[in-house]
């Protein structure tokens, strides 16, 4: 294995909803995205989708269709080519707090345990303060993707180092890919 490529799922790989996707018709890829995850996973680099799920707490989304929306993206992207190679989730806290920057950190964590990976070989991609802020708690690289709320997170992260800003995934697909050669 190349790295671990953990990317954000709303505002990352796909659109961002109002309120939340609630049903799997509201899933609709950024254009590239799904093209960007098949090229990283044929490139060597593991994938995973690591996603707070407010819906859930808020009881506007269930299990199942949280399932059903993940299945969609799973499957759009096998059909490119390529292999996410797990999608986890937590039920989300109040936006931008202290407790959903210490979530995102401990399941960034959990995953560089679970992978056996060096935090060197880590990226982490996202569209949130939340994300960045603990990528950086983590010490792993973090690429900020204007898509999503990515550019309105960019006031945010003034006194976070080391944030690359990309256009979208399939810019920092393609600069990982440049990068980190086999």
């Amino acid at each position: 294995m190349r790295g671990l490529v953990i990317l954000g799922r709303d505002g990352v790989v796909n659109e961002v909803v109002d309120g939340g996707l609630r049903a799997i018709k509201d899933w609709k890829p950024i254009p590239g995205s799904v093209e960007a995850i098949a090229k990283l996973s044929q490139g060597g680099f593991a994938v995973v989708i690591a996603t707070n799920q407010g819906g859930l707490g808020r009881k506007a989304l269930n299990v199942e269709t949280l399932h059903a929306i993940d299945e969609a993206m799973l499957g759009a992207v096998q059909e490119a080519g390529g292999k996410i190679d797990a999608v986890v989730f937590a039920p989300k806290v109040a936006r931008r707090s202290k407790t959903e920057i210490q979530s995102k950190a401990d399941l960034f964590e959990d995953l560089i345990e679970r992978y056996r990976v060096e935090r060197d070989t880590v990226t982490i991609i996202g569209d949130g303060q939340e994300d960045i802020v603990s990528a950086s708690q983590c010490g792993l690289r973090a690429i900020l993707v204007k898509t999503g709320r990515g550019s309105t997170s960019l006031g945010f992260l003034t006194d976070v180092d080391g944030v690359t800003l990309h256009r979208d995934l399939a810019s920092a697909a393609e600069t990982l890919l440049a990068r980190y050669p086999i």
